[in-house]
């Protein structure tokens, strides 16, 4: 049924004065009284945009998402990055009390967005950790992490299967899956820039260029990491260091090398790596985040 002016002021009024934002969190025993679906579910965290839950046409808006979590003991590390598709642990805080939890995005519903005000007041909240307040604040962005996790289920890029493939055979996906992995807690994302090898521009879909391929790396470290010596070990790995041929047992090559041979060039002047602090947003949203389930099909993490 249509909702009156009045209804409609009166009920906004409620959702505000209840402080209900992205990154709210919701009692499922409290949603399952009004909003009964038969699921059991610990919480509800609110993904839509605070915006939205407060616009004052709920016939432009009638409802708002939200994406099921439990609670859990601690959150573990491999998971509260957002780069699993799937599952991401995170934060939520009432005053000082902190709760851990863990999130499943193949679980999410929509409700009625009138049914905030009959809700009661949240009291977890997933937010971010202010600047300089705790010594891992930077890492501690949590409704950053959230927001961000949710985007890249929906944009998250398809690599070439050809690239993924040339990848994994020329031992650079061995360095970003195991030795820059040692560098978790300061790396705050690898970020890559590819293009054609070639002097014909490509200008189809990023997921079905074909090879050969020009790959410029960018690490991302945080703002009291010194990228130096990150990038110079990076360097080390690739154009230094000697490894077998795959085919040529009797060979010694380079990582460079040998991704040559698989139709990715790589030169020294292209790998970079930056602070948070140094490199900026149009920056990154030109490059794509690399990610283990960024490719088409060669993936097991991107199957049940």
């Amino acid at each position: 049924m249509p909702i009156s002016a009045e209804l409609a002021e009166t009920l906004l009024a409620e959702i505000k004065a209840k402080k209900w934002w992205q990154g709210s969190l919701i009692l499922g025993s409290d949603l399952s009284k009004i909003d009964d679906s038969g699921e059991e579910t610990e919480w509800w965290i609110i993904t839509s945009q605070t915006c939205n839950l407060y616009n004052s046409c709920f016939q432009k808006i009638p409802v708002f998402e939200i994406v099921a979590a439990c609670g859990i003991e601690t959150c573990d590390r491999g998971k509260i990055r957002g780069d699993n598709p799937r599952i991401l642990h995170i934060e939520a805080r009432s005053g000082e009390k902190v709760i851990a939890l863990e999130l499943n995005i193949q679980k999410r519903r929509w409700c009625p967005r009138k049914i905030l005000g009959k809700l009661p007041a949240p009291t977890f909240y997933v937010r971010d950790i202010e600047r300089g307040t705790e010594p891992d604040w930077q890492k501690k962005q949590w409704l950053d992490i959230f927001v961000g996790w949710l985007a890249r289920s929906y944009n998250r890029v398809a690599l070439p299967d050809a690239f993924s493939y040339a990848m994994k055979k020329s031992k650079l996906q061995n360095i970003f899956e195991k030795k820059l992995t040692s560098y978790k807690e300061e790396l705050f994302g690898i970020y890559l820039s590819l293009g054609r090898d070639s002097e014909d521009l490509w200008d189809g879909v990023l997921g079905e260029m074909l090879p050969p391929y020009l790959l410029n790396i960018v690490l991302v470290v945080y703002e009291n990491v010194d990228p130096e010596p990150l990038k110079q070990q990076l360097l080390q790995q690739i154009f230094n260091d000697k490894i077998k041929n795959p085919e040529n047992k009797l060979e010694d090559v380079t990582c460079a090398q040998l991704a040559l041979q698989h139709k990715i060039r790589l030169i020294e002047d292209d790998i970079e790596v930056s602070s948070i602090a140094d490199i900026t947003l149009s920056r990154l949203q030109s490059l794509v985040r690399y990610s283990l389930v960024d490719h088409l099909s060669d993936s097991s993490m991107a199957t049940p």
